[in-house]
């Protein structure tokens, strides 16, 4: 449905850095590739689906976030690209639009 997904109780996610320039944001972060809680999913080889959403502006506070409108998106990405050396290919994203 379209409401805040639930806070974790233990976050797993290191924030490495982030930045903004010309309204582009840049977040790198890093986690374990396998699961650490039972809610978790871990990372595998082959392809994840990334999906993302954003509001044009900053929230008041971390419960006060506001609905994305058109500003969402999904992709099809291999994670452990570059760690492993076998090719995974990824489908193409068009067909779900």
């Amino acid at each position: 449905g379209r409401s805040l997904p639930p806070v974790d109780a233990t976050q797993n996610v290191e924030l490495v850095s982030g930045s903004e320039r010309n309204r582009v944001t840049t977040l790198e972060f890093q986690r374990n590739v396998r699961a650490c809680e039972s809610n978790d999913r871990s990372i595998d080889i082959g392809t994840s689906r990334l999906i993302w959403a954003y509001h044009d502006e900053d929230p008041d506070s971390p419960s006060s976030l506001q609905f994305h409108n058109q500003n969402m998106g999904r992709k099809s990405v291999n994670l452990l690209d570059g760690r492993q050396n076998n090719e995974v290919p990824l489908p193409s994203d068009r067909s779900e639009e």
